[in-house]
């Protein structure tokens, strides 16, 4: 294990010596639009990977920056090497697996693939490039590729951490100044969303594989199971256990020191049905009853539905008649939007959700509802959302959309995850947002209304006999259902 901790020792501690000498904004380059670490890759190197000959029997681990990629890694390296006991008939010992390169395959010196050409089948390789940015010879020999995913917050929340314990990246003093830069394409290797749906182009080849760090977290062992069949890897139960074992948190971080020298403690460290009635809330807390009833006995007479894309073409020349300010709530992405909304500066309130909460309670959400087709099997869905062939289309597509609009002074963006955490904080921030001028007892009384509780208490009241269908319980941390 000497000669694969020594690689990577060496090469960080060249790294971060040289990190230190440098200015914050020194720490980053860019090479075709997505900023990289300067210490560790460099513009020569990406352009001699660009004539990489990749083999077909090459493994590839892709995965964004602090998806899970070391903790994958540890996986395949040890089904490569029990692997190779079997077919080479003789002892292999896990522990004394060597790599011949940096296994991260951008970085280094443009001077790695050509040693590359000298390792032993099957090479492994882990990237965090775009598949755009990768190699023609890898897609063109139809190399296996495990694709890691993992949900933005925990994505974000775990670089924020790395970035301000390591040297080579620039550190963060707040957590706001981090999250600007997360959703503004300003970190290293780009923006995780336009990630999510580049890779996602390519879900459907036979050599692609995905797989999520919540369900290789919640189940190892058949994850583990999962990619030796992809691999073509046989596996009998008792290595299969020791394969899972040995990729246990407690595990790799009990040699993290070993694998990966002194920063192993770096790497290895452990709905708007909902909003729209919290914002209806804090819009009304400053009318009267009698304007409240107005306000109310006008949409019934004039049969809006406050879905901007849902009703009759007639329900535009309708909504002339409200009263201000209207609430309209959307499912679109801002290039199907009236460019109405943005010439006249709109106030629009962006909220996200962690995709897999989102595929969890849309999976239910359709098998619930008749007015959307159902699915016989979760896999079945799965593909389906991952490939955009959903009702309103691919969720990271759309993520990707309303990201370009991130900067707008009239656009303000919340997570389900923060309100949910805090819907006080979040309410103020809202309501400082649309400038509603409210006292702490206003935020109390709402926050008690807009509790799960409350709304679905009301549910049959407010949305008929498909109360019980927007307001469920969702499974695992998903307590309310978003639409």
């Amino acid at each position: 294990m000497e000669k694969p901790k020594k690689i990577f020792t060496d090469l960080v501690d060249k790294a971060v010596a040289a990190a230190n000498s440098m200015h914050r904004d020194e720490l980053l380059f860019s090479y075709k639009g997505i900023r990289y670490p300067i210490t560790i890759c460099s513009p020569e190197t990406f352009k001699a990977l660009e004539s990489f000959e990749a083999r077909s029997d090459d493994i590839v681990l892709a995965g964004y920056l602090k998806s899970g990629t070391n903790w994958l890694s540890q996986i395949i390296n040890d089904l490569i090497a029990v692997s190779k006991k079997k077919t080479q008939g003789r002892e292999s010992n896990v522990n004394d697996e060597e790599l011949g390169e940096f296994p991260y395959l951008e970085v280094g010196d443009a001077e790695k693939y050509e040693r590359m050409t000298k390792l032993p089948c099957p090479r492994f390789m882990v990237t965090h490039l775009r598949p755009e940015n990768l190699p023609k010879s890898i897609f063109k020999n139809k190399v296996k590729i495990l694709l890691l995913l993992r949900n933005p917050k925990d994505v974000a929340t775990s670089f924020y951490h790395f970035s301000n314990g390591i040297a080579t990246l620039p550190s963060y003093e707040t957590w706001d100044d981090f999250f600007t830069d997360f959703m503004t394409k300003k970190l290293a290797w780009g923006c995780y969303l336009e990630y999510l749906s580049e890779w996602n182009k390519y879900i459907d080849e036979e050599n692609i594989m995905t797989i999520t760090y919540e369900e290789l977290k919640e189940n190892r062992a058949l994850g583990v199971k999962n990619i030796a069949a992809f691999l073509g890897i046989p596996l009998t139960e008792e290595e299969l256990q020791f394969v899972a074992e040995r990729s246990s948190f407690q595990s790799m971080k009990k040699n993290s020191e070993n694998t990966h020298g002194a920063f192993g403690d770096v790497f290895f460290r452990k709905g708007t049905n909902w909003l729209e009635q919290m914002v209806k809330e804090l819009a009304d807390a400053k009318y009267t009853e009698e304007e409240m009833k107005e306000r109310i006995n006008a949409e019934k007479k004039l049969e809006t539905f406050q879905r901007l894309e849902f009703g009759d073409p007639g329900i535009y020349e309708r909504m002339k008649q409200l009263p201000s300010r209207r609430i309209i709530v959307t499912h679109l992405r801002p290039d199907l939007l009236p460019p109405s909304i943005f010439q006249s500066k709109a106030k629009i309130l962006v909220l996200v959700r962690n995709p897999k909460d989102s595929a969890v309670s849309y999976y239910h959400f359709c098998n619930d509802l008749p007015a959307l087709p159902s699915s016989t099997s979760w896999d079945e869905f799965f593909a389906d959302f991952m490939n955009g062939k959903l009702a309103w289309g691919s969720y990271f597509d759309y993520l990707v959309e309303w990201n370009k609009y991130i900067d707008n002074e009239t656009i303000m963006t919340i997570s389900y995850e923060e309100l949910k955490e805090d819907p006080i904080v979040g309410m103020k921030k809202i309501a400082s947002f649309f400038g509603f001028s409210l006292c702490e007892e206003d935020f109390l009384r709402i926050a008690k209304k807009t509790s799960f509780k409350a709304m679905k208490e009301k549910s049959n009241e407010t949305h008929g006999k498909f109360g019980d269908v927007l307001f469920r319980k969702g499974s695992k941390d998903t307590d309310v259902v978003l639409h």
